[in-house]
């Protein structure tokens, strides 16, 4: 929604008069209101439309979201070439788009396999604060995949991670510290992860 906008509707006719400035950002929040259905019944091709528009102007977030739905394909024909194309622009500025544009590149989503620029665009992700990208780090670290195998790092990128609030974090370090048992200080930490993890309801972690 528009700062200091609480009203479906309102925000919805504040976005259409703004959007005629024909200024990326306005253009951008008006296609956000049909995107979603903000004041407006849903209409993804006329969003797809405006999300394009603003896009091409260099908007980060529509060139974000025209990638979402060049992969949703629902709406929008599916095509993976363009939606990694627009996520690729769209990380020159936008954090979530890294980390996006890094699994994009772990499953060869419109482009060719690539974990080591995977690893360079997660860095890049965790370091403004996006816990999906460290705790991807930590799953990388920890496996030895695009990356040299590191458990110390490992634990580092998901206790980051659980930081910003993933909670799958919380299960992987109760793993770790499980495998890892052996020495004092890993029972007392596996005991303690393990104790998060069932109460944030990962059945599984009662089996390390």
């Amino acid at each position: 929604m528009l700062k200091n906008e609480t009203d479906p509707k309102n925000t919805f006719l504040l976005a259409q008069t703004r959007a005629q400035s024909e200024k990326a950002e306005d253009l951008c929040r008006l296609a956000n209101c049909y995107d979603f259905g903000i004041g407006t019944r849903k209409n993804i091709k006329h969003a797809f439309e405006l999300y394009r528009e603003a896009a091409n102007k260099g908007n980060p977030i529509a060139q974000y979201n025209l990638s979402l739905l060049y992969q949703d394909g629902k709406v929008i024909p599916k095509n993976l070439k363009q939606a990694f194309e627009w996520m690729k622009k769209s990380a020159k500025k936008d954090a979530e788009a890294m980390s996006d544009l890094g699994y994009m590149y772990v499953q060869g989503v419109g482009t060719k396999c690539d974990l080591k620029k995977a690893v360079a665009w997660y860095k890049k992700a965790a370091k403004k604060k996006v816990a999906r990208a460290s705790y991807n780090l930590g799953l990388m670290a920890y496996s030895g995949e695009g990356m040299k195998q590191d458990d110390k790092a490992a634990i580092r990128y998901f206790k980051n991670a659980e930081k910003l609030g993933h909670k799958d974090s919380i299960l992987e370090l109760a793993r770790i510290y499980s495998d890892k048992a052996s020495k004092e200080q890993n029972k007392r930490l596996s005991k303690l992860y393990i104790k998060k993890a069932i109460s944030l309801s990962f059945k599984e972690a009662k089996m390390f």
